[in-house]
């Protein structure tokens, strides 16, 4: 494939596996399916009826982003090939299974033992998704978690909701622009504008997922989003507070998640001896430091919002207070067991130890330790000493003309420079040469060899009980992964609230918060701007902004006509945009907006945004297309962009007619319909719930010449101006003259047929009649005429009289 549709994973960790039962009975697809996070321990499920097109499961598959997908083959091999395609598209690895893997006899007794609350009676709304359980039990085998111990008694259920989150096409996600996708991190294409490049203003790397996440999954609860909104609202009018909480506290919070993984890894092998030791690395003082940090951290960030008192502060405690302070002091122990067992004088040094007063032994060994270590530097001493006597020299100030260096075979070595070699040579019974360098000589005395192996001795001792009281310390510690990803959680989201904040409060143009209804029936937006566009340094304080005004009952199908380049692809795609943002809990692009949930956003834009091998460009199209019509609801937001364009010119027009009338009449969904036709616009006089808009150029005649003023005005454009579009092009002069040329050859063949369609008298009342009929010899002189000059020459003189009989008529 040529593209994909998942986001860049360099910054996911993604450790998501999902499970896909399809039974199709009666002609209807019922699909099951189970998502299992190995970092979690937890499995969800959900059942649904698929369409054809299954873009559910792609828009299940955009939002986990699974490492792996695990498959059973229909009996239709069509629907096979489009899962193995959406598959293939996603870049995920596929796992075909036997029909065995996917038996659920045994699924009470398997539930019993992985999860947590081993009374299966609490699970029985579970067990009747009888579809979704065979794919569950596929999850359990393939991964043979009924052998790990690290899932065990460890795992939990939940109900993976589908409904909850809007729906997003893979037109959507590329046509948006949402993130930067694999195929563009492999041409290394970083620096083009995405919405979460432009939204990702976090401070932490929980917080980039987090804001990932979101995007995948726009939410639809219009009290969550409001909440969200309520947050962002703090933040954007505090900005002493926002810049304190990202400056100064968010950016010392390190990779909680990567945390949890070593935590969790340790807590489910914790009666594994072997395996503990083998993986005693994975998890470190230095990390329950890291931890302990963000705990620091997170009672300031406590602190700082405290302090607001305004409107939103119910919103503030329950959101994010009152959950905040809870897991702090879940953390007591937990800070209590650090403070006392690490050494924080040590972390100076980049040290990670526990601290001698922890335990008598290891202080009793650490005296030693430091006791053998101090002759050591005594001897070094009494050797610089020797050494500028022979020399005849005397140390000046705390210049060392010997050093003490740590050597791995010896623990420690005397080192001197090249040019005291003689003097050491001197004495052969006393310094022995272990190495010579460019420009230095490393040497030992027997003293010190005796001091290092008892040095080296009671290193190991200490090594030892620092190795065991950490393991212990460790272990205690890692017993708290689970209030971690609370904690990850609540300061992830309070991340990207500040980001969404400051990303409003930075561009030079306002952002307002958008008023949201559930079931609301108009979209307005007052100069709306494209944020992407807007935020390029090329375009700044140039932006043009545009209106809209939509409503379900006569204005909810938008056309858009107007000259190529003229700005229709971006007006629809900002405004999809807006909408999204809306849905994230964002402010947005506007001066004001008003609009409503929706279910899910889909997109038909440009001629091959998702060319699939095999397949042309129109077809690309009409399976697209298809998946719309097929699967839109009354609460979708649909946009369409030049759609007809790899087919004739009346083929295109009647497809793109019939559609625009299907999803008017039948769907009854809004819809932004950019077209190159703009015969669409006839569309109005047959259906009152269109409204006609088209995007403003004007013309140089004299030099033939176009200049895109990118303003949305009310009513139709009657031309295209490809010709001028194509002189921007710089093609040939003659090619650019020659078009002219045939164009408006044809043009006036197309007004001809016009005219004389409007003649036509069958239907007229006979006042009309009378008042026709007194022209009728003089319009038949005008048109029969052979030569094109001729004609226009003609229609010219009679401009007035052809005005008065078309006004009556």
């Amino acid at each position: 494939m040529s593209e994909n549709i998942l986001p860049n994973t360099s910054i996911l960790d993604c450790n998501t596996v999902i499970s896909f039962n399809l039974e199709i009975k009666s002609n209807i697809r019922y699909v099951g399916i189970c998502i299992y996070n190995l970092d979690t321990n937890e499995f969800s499920l959900c059942e649904y009826i698929e369409n054809e097109h299954f873009t559910t499961l792609e828009s299940i598959l955009i939002q986990c982003r699974p490492s792996c997908f695990l498959f059973l083959s229909s009996n239709d091999s069509i629907d096979d090939k489009r899962i193995k395609m959406i598959l293939n598209l996603c870049e995920i690895k596929l796992e075909e299974l036997s029909k065995n893997d996917f038996q659920s006899e045994s699924i009470e007794n398997d539930l019993n033992k992985l999860l947590k609350e081993n009374n299966i009676k609490n699970y029985i709304s579970f067990l009747n998704l009888s579809i979704a359980c065979k794919s569950l039990c596929s999850i359990i085998k393939y991964l043979s978690l009924l052998n790990d111990d690290s899932a065990i008694s460890k795992c939990t259920l939940k109900n993976y909701n589908i409904n909850e989150y809007v729906k997003l096409d893979k037109a959507a996600i590329i046509s948006l622009n949402l993130f930067q996708d694999k195929s563009e991190e492999k041409k290394k294409n970083a620096n083009s504008i995405t919405l979460y490049s432009f939204l990702n203003k976090c401070k932490t790397k929980i917080g980039e997922r987090k804001l990932l996440q979101w995007i995948t999954h726009p939410i639809r609860d219009l009290k969550k989003i409001n909440e969200r909104l309520d947050m962002v609202e703090i933040l954007k009018e505090d900005s002493v507070t926002r810049s304190i909480i990202q400056s100064d506290y968010l950016r010392k919070v390190c990779d909680l998640q990567h945390i949890i993984k070593k935590f969790k890894l340790v807590t489910n092998t914790i009666n594994d001896k072997k395996k503990i030791s083998r993986n005693k690395n994975w998890c470190t003082i230095e990390d329950l430091v890291k931890l302990y940090d963000c705990i620091i951290v997170s009672k300031k960030i406590y602190y700082c919002l405290s302090d607001y008192q305004g409107r939103y502060r119910k919103t503030l405690e329950n959101n994010f207070l009152n959950p905040l302070k809870n897991i702090i002091i879940s953390f007591d122990s937990f800070l209590k067991l650090v403070e006392l067992t690490v050494d924080f004088e040590e972390i100076e040094n980049n040290n990670y130890i526990i601290s001698r007063k922890f335990d008598e032994h290891l202080e009793k060994l650490a005296n030693e330790k430091d006791h053998v270590y101090n002759l050591i530097k005594e001897h070094k001493i009494e050797v610089e000493e020797d050494i500028n006597f022979l020399k005849g020299t005397k140390k000046i100030g705390t210049k060392e003309d010997i050093k003490l260096v740590e050597c791995n075979t010896n623990v420690f070595l005397f080192r001197a420079v090249k040019k005291d070699i003689n003097y050491i040579q001197q004495r052969k019974k006393v310094y022995f040469q272990v190495r010579m360098n460019k420009s230095e000589i490393l040497f030992h005395t027997n003293k010190l060899k005796d001091l290092c192996k008892k040095y080296e001795n009671i290193l190991y001792d200490y090594n030892i009980a620092q190795q065991e009281l950490a393991d212990k310390a460790i272990q205690v510690a890692c017993s708290y992964w689970e209030q971690v990803i609370k904690l990850s959680e609540i300061i992830s989201e309070i991340d990207v609230l500040c980001s969404f904040a400051l990303a409003s409060t930075s561009s030079i143009s306002s952002y307002v918060r958008p008023i949201l209804e559930e079931n609301g029936r108009i979209l307005q937006m007052k100069d709306s701007r494209h944020p992407l566009l807007e935020s390029n340094f090329l375009l700044m304080n140039n932006f043009i902004p545009n209106d809209v005004y939509m409503n379900k009952d006569d204005k909810r199908l938008n056309i858009i006509t107007g000259p190529n380049m003229g700005g229709k692809s971006t007006y629809i795609r900002q405004i999809a945009l807006i909408c999204l943002m809306a849905q994230l809990g964002s402010f947005v692009p506007c001066s004001y907006a008003k609009l409503p949930i929706f279910s899910q956003i889909m997109c038909r834009v440009g001629s091959s945004d998702i060319q699939l091998k095999g397949i042309s460009t129109f077809f690309s199209e009409m399976i697209e297309i298809s998946a719309i019509i097929k699967n839109a609801d009354e609460k979708t937001l649909v946009i369409i962009d030049e759609l007809g364009r790899g087919t004739s010119t009346y083929e295109g027009f009647g497809i793109s007619w019939s559609i625009a009338n299907y999803i008017l009449n039948k769907i009854k969904c809004f819809c932004l319909f950019a077209t190159h036709f703009h015969e669409m616009s006839n569309l109005e006089e047959e259906c009152p719930s269109v409204i006609n808009n088209h995007v403003a150029a004007k013309i140089d005649k004299e030099r033939k010449k176009i200049s895109f003023l990118y303003e949305i005005k009310k009513g139709y454009a009657d031309k295209s101006y490809g010709v001028h579009v194509a002189q921007i092009a710089k093609l040939p002069k003659n090619v650019i003259d020659k078009a002219f040329e045939k164009s408006k050859e044809l043009e006036s063949v197309e007004n001809r047929h016009y005219f004389k369609t409007k003649l036509k008298l069958k239907n007229l009342e006979n006042d009309q009649i009378n008042t026709c009929n007194q022209y009728q010899m003089h319009l038949k002189n005008i048109f029969n005429v052979n030569e094109e000059k001729e004609f226009i020459s003609n229609v010219k003189e009679s401009y007035s009289a052809l005005k008065e009989i078309l006004n009556e008529i």
